[in-house]
């Protein structure tokens, strides 16, 4: 047998009930989604908030280090710092260039014979190389004179060369003091 239902209440109290669900179902999601919209708020306030404090220990922090960079202190050690990288530059620059007193040191001193002891060495503010040698050997004091006088040993480096002294002494050592001319020699 099959039952029967009857359904005595009127039709707007069903129709006020599937209304008040309605609402009720509509109210339940506006309160989610104003929950939603109110944490997202904190949670955005919180990393606003969170990056103003950061910020401002940044601007602490860089204030400080403006403040250490403008102190005397600081601007004395750096002042020292520049100047010794500039001194540091310029010893490079000098140790990677050949001075004319070098140059002519290693001229010479290829010319000079074993027997032949250079005892003396200068360039003057003319560009004149002074020599001073000494030897107990007569032989490889003329050797020495032709090495520097013959300009195929010289390499035609030599315009000019001056016995300014030459001695003997009581123990057979013989000194001389020569100035040689070079090319390219500084004249003031």
């Amino acid at each position: 047998m099959t039952k029967l239902s009857i359904n005595l209440l009127p039709p707007e109290l069903e129709a006020a009930k599937k209304q008040k669900k309605r609402f009720s179902k509509s109210l339940k999601l506006s309160i989610i989604f104003l929950a939603v919209v109110i944490g997202v708020a904190a949670v955005v306030l919180s990393i606003r908030l969170s990056q103003n404090v950061i910020l401002s220990n940044t601007t602490k922090d860089l204030e400080k280090a403006k403040a250490t960079l403008n102190s005397p202190e600081y601007n004395q050690k750096e002042g020292v710092a520049i100047t010794l990288k500039n001194r540091l530059e310029s010893i490079g620059t000098l140790l990677t260039q050949e001075t004319y007193a070098s140059y002519a040191f290693n001229l010479l001193t290829g010319l000079v014979p074993a027997n032949v002891n250079l005892t003396g060495f200068s360039v003057d503010s003319k560009g004149v190389a002074k020599i001073t040698a000494e030897t107990n050997n007569i032989s490889a004091l003329d050797s020495f004179f032709n090495q520097i006088l013959n300009p195929d040993k010289n390499q035609k480096k030599i315009t000019a060369v001056n016995i300014d002294s030459l001695s003997r002494s009581k123990s057979d050592i013989y000194r001389t003091e020569l100035s040689v001319n070079l090319p390219g020699a500084k004249t003031k």
